[in-house]
């Protein structure tokens, strides 16, 4: 390979890094804004915690840990949808390989299979937390 075609191949794949990364910030940006806009919600219902009695015992059930936890389910889902999309050439280079590490897979069709659970697990979870978060179904007991 000659030293141009190996600079153009580093060129594309620390642009495709970056693209990994503004896409995971970008998920946890949009997780966070959506978190504190359900937020503001629930406290101006008043909803912002509530005790609710279950097995003889009070429980304290408060949305707030979900809200906090809300934007590094975003980040973790930006870098799957990254992953799942990213080129073949790209993951399997050098600088590829440390996403798939973070994934915890050595291939990459084992990293898309991954990625793509965790994106429509990740998805169905955030959507389906925010509604319950929004509507009154975060009142009813857990079981």
């Amino acid at each position: 390979m000659s030293e141009q075609t190996q600079a153009s191949e580093r060129e594309k794949s620390g642009s495709y890094a970056s693209v990994i990364k503004f896409s995971s910030w970008a998920c946890a940006a949009i997780t966070a804004i959506v978190s504190v806009l359900a937020f503001f919600i629930l406290m101006a219902r008043g909803d912002a915690s509530e005790v609710t009695e279950q097995f003889g015992g009070r429980r304290e059930r408060s949305p707030i840990t979900g809200l906090v936890m809300m934007p590094f389910g975003g980040y973790l889902l930006g870098m799957a949808l990254a992953v799942l999309f990213a080129p073949t050439s790209y993951l399997v280079s050098e600088e590829g390989k440390q996403w798939l590490e973070k994934i915890g897979v050595k291939s990459v069709r084992s990293a898309r299979a991954v990625s793509l659970i965790f994106v429509v697990f990740g998805l169905s979870f955030l959507t389906f937390f925010t509604l319950a978060l929004l509507t009154d179904d975060f009142k009813k007991p857990l079981l």
